[in-house]
């Protein structure tokens, strides 16, 4: 396919959407070490010389997926609470583990941004990118304070970051990928690989149940 160069604003977003699309699916089969620019390109109409007029880098296209993706959590649990307040507490993390084990790639994302795609992009668009992601935040918490009222605004705050790092820390133990599981297996190690949502949702059952007593 030739490469037409986008002229109006519309056609930009087309072709990041073109490119956002392509990336995405590349990261559901190949591991991000293994994804390039050069395997991008080929995924869509543009030549890799091309894919450099809108991105230096393929770190910054993974940034525009994670915050696809958490606007679509956003959305998410929006929907799923819609018509939800002052219910229970075990009510409440059915529905916020369920939200997150449909945005699982989300929680993927964030365990590479810190010390991976965040060290492989340029200053402009990395700031670009925690302004937008931080105006997703408050939605999130504005959720959390409806559900369950009896929160004050510190409870809140508390609960809004611990579930993100029992979430990041359950997905990095209960997901090793094939070479790992293998070793593990061949190792003879008693220690069982815990199911994600289960565990998730006892980490935070005992998070907020000493949240509440206080």
């Amino acid at each position: 396919m030739d490469f037409q160069r986008a002229r109006t604003a519309k056609n930009k977003e087309k072709r990041w959407d073109e490119i956002i699309d392509s990336t995405t699916e590349l990261f559901e089969e190949f591991p991000f070490a293994e994804i390039s620019l050069s395997n991008i390109s080929k995924n869509t109409s543009f030549t890799r010389a091309n894919l450099y007029s809108y991105v230096s880098s393929k770190d910054e296209i993974f940034l525009k997926i994670l915050l696809k993706d958490f606007a679509s959590w956003v959305e998410y649990l929006e929907k799923k609470t819609k018509s939800k307040s002052n219910i229970n507490s075990e009510k409440f993390l059915t529905i916020w583990c369920d939200s997150i084990s449909e945005h699982k790639r989300l929680f993927h994302l964030f365990l590479l941004l810190k010390f991976v795609i965040e060290e492989n992009v340029k200053l402009k668009p990395l700031i670009e990118f925690k302004s937008e992601l931080t105006s997703h935040f408050k939605p999130l918490q504005t959720i959390i304070s409806r559900c369950l009222p009896a929160l004050n605004e510190k409870a809140v705050y508390d609960f809004f970051n611990a579930q993100y790092y029992f979430a990041i820390g359950v997905l990095t133990v209960s997901e090793p990928n094939k070479t790992q599981r293998k070793a593990h297996e061949l190792s003879d190690s008693d220690y069982i690989i815990p199911e994600f949502y289960d565990e998730l949702k006892n980490h935070l059952r005992i998070y907020f149940s000493g949240l509440s007593a206080t």
